[in-house]
């Protein structure tokens, strides 16, 4: 019965997840339309020597690049609403189903709720891959950036992956998750975020310094290029691996969480015991 009662809640959530999916592929590509539109209507149009011709091709990109952007803010406005569904739905799982699944003896049941889990995990998955990309581009040279790389384990979509595997390895034991919140935890505990801050500082100080100077020294020395080129560099290079230890630490340890958790996605079975 308790089985019965947690599909009944959860599984119109997960119709409404699916629905969401719809929609958000569907708003990603008009978006992609959109903006390969607005790319073409430039590119024919830009060195047209009819004035009204040009004109009409301004418009078309200027309509195509805010239509796309449009599409894009709708998508993502309802995959947030999709992270919140599917919290909702390990929220009810966790507490209500993962306990009891044990007694429950209607094969059927036991069937839909392996599949409700499954389900849920491909949705997730699809916004987790997305995301450990994100977050493996982000910068280390803000405060606000380095705090959210140093917990990364608390952002909502990989708290809820790392929630569902956990109810995955006790569905089916066979599913050896390595401990990968335990793991990240242990590697970002030792480190100074105080110090990972100044090195931010640090690294915009020496990038800001060469460009500025070689703006600044454009018009009397020969050599003004090479400092605004060796400050874009410089941040190019620090972006991908770090020249001070603390945030080549931190990134280290982002890089391995992202990793092993984007390695426990596309999870398509569950050997129920």
């Amino acid at each position: 019965m308790i089985i019965s009662n947690l599909l009944n809640k959860t599984e119109p959530i997960l119709m409404e997840i699916e629905l969401n999916s719809v929609q958000i592929d569907q708003h990603n590509s008009n978006a992609n339309i959109a903006n390969t539109g607005a790319a073409l209507s430039y590119l024919f149009t830009s060195n047209s020597k009819n004035g009204t011709v040009r004109t009409l091709g301004q418009v078309a990109t200027i309509g195509g690049i805010v239509y796309g952007s449009s599409q894009k803010s709708q998508a993502n406005s309802i995959e947030r609403n999709n992270i919140i569904l599917i919290s909702q739905i390990i929220n009810i799982v966790e507490s209500e189903g993962i306990n009891n699944i044990r007694q429950e003896r209607d094969t059927n049941n036991i069937r839909r709720f392996i599949e409700l889990n499954l389900k849920t995990g491909k949705y997730l998955d699809q916004i987790v891959v997305k995301n450990c990309s994100r977050l493996k581009s982000k910068g280390r040279l803000s405060k606000k950036n380095i705090n959210l790389l140093s917990n990364a384990n608390n952002i909502d979509v990989f708290n809820h992956k790392l929630r569902l595997n956990k109810i995955y390895h006790q569905l089916d034991p066979s599913k050896q998750i390595d401990a990968i919140e335990h793991e990240f935890l242990n590697s970002v505990r030792p480190l100074s975020i105080d110090k990972i801050i100044k090195e931010g500082l640090y690294t915009r100080v020496i990038i800001l310094s060469l460009i500025i100077i070689g703006f600044l020294t454009s018009q009397s020395l020969n050599y003004s290029s090479w400092l605004i080129i060796s400050g874009l560099l410089f941040w190019g290079i620090n972006h991908y691996f770090p020249f001070f230890p603390e945030t080549k630490k931190l990134k280290t340890a982002v890089d391995d969480f992202v990793n092993k958790i984007n390695s426990t996605c596309g999870i398509n079975g569950i050997s129920y015991r």
